[in-house]
């Protein structure tokens, strides 16, 4: 298991335990990570939280690609910015542009930050394109991997930072609620054919036709 602390003046986030404690209680076994502070850019939404990019990048044929994403942001004071913690997300364009909408996992709307009160139609981060561009770079390194969910955000330098990869497991639903539409976009039909014929294909046998290799007549 994981357990993670968030650390001010040597306790954690409510003041129970101090640094020798902590140290203690790991053992030989942990990471100690430095705290990110965001760019303005996305810490002027909300600054309470390390708010992130979901950036979903996957290889069709020869070619590495991107579904719609989201950036991920805290509310009502708390630290984390992820859906199942209570966070919002917000589909953002790949220029950078964020839609009209934020949701929770509830589907709750909002067309303005709760604690910031920032209208979230047409605010732009322009260093976006940035992090796509370095999370595609990322990706082509590893081209065996299908599909990566990588989690991001910027530095307050302007630098991406990857938070992390999931590679054995993501979800497309963040996608699809904020962005209204599925994540492959015109190549939505080829790629339900492909998964097709790999659900009926023998494990063995599925390397030729890996990332798409097969044509189908339009």
């Amino acid at each position: 298991g994981c357990k993670l602390l968030n650390l001010k003046n040597g306790n954690d986030i409510n003041g129970n335990y101090t640094i020798e404690k902590i140290f203690e209680d790991l053992g030989n076994n942990f990471v100690v990570q430095e705290f990110i502070k965001c760019h303005d850019s996305i810490s002027k939404i909300y600054d309470k939280s390390a708010n992130t990019f979901r950036i979903i990048t996957y290889r069709w044929k020869n070619e590495i690609l991107n579904t719609p994403s989201v950036i991920r942001i805290g509310r009502n004071g708390h630290y984390l910015d992820n859906a199942h913690a209570g966070g919002i997300f917000v589909a953002i364009d790949d220029d950078g542009t964020l839609h009209d909408k934020a949701f929770s996992e509830f589907k709750e709307e909002y067309t303005i930050h709760p604690d910031s009160k920032i209208a979230f139609k047409g605010y732009k981060i322009d260093l976006f394109p940035t992090v796509l561009e370095v999370a595609k770079k990322m990706h082509s390194a590893i081209p065996q991997v299908g599909v990566v969910n990588w989690d991001f955000t910027i530095d307050i330098s302007g630098n991406p930072i990857l938070i992390e990869a999931n590679i054995g497991g993501g979800s497309i639903w963040h996608t699809q609620m904020s962005h209204g539409k599925g994540p492959f976009g015109e190549k939505t039909a080829d790629i339900l054919k492909w998964m097709n014929l790999m659900k009926h294909t023998k494990v063995e046998d599925r390397k030729k036709y890996a990332f798409g290799n097969v044509e189908y007549r339009k």
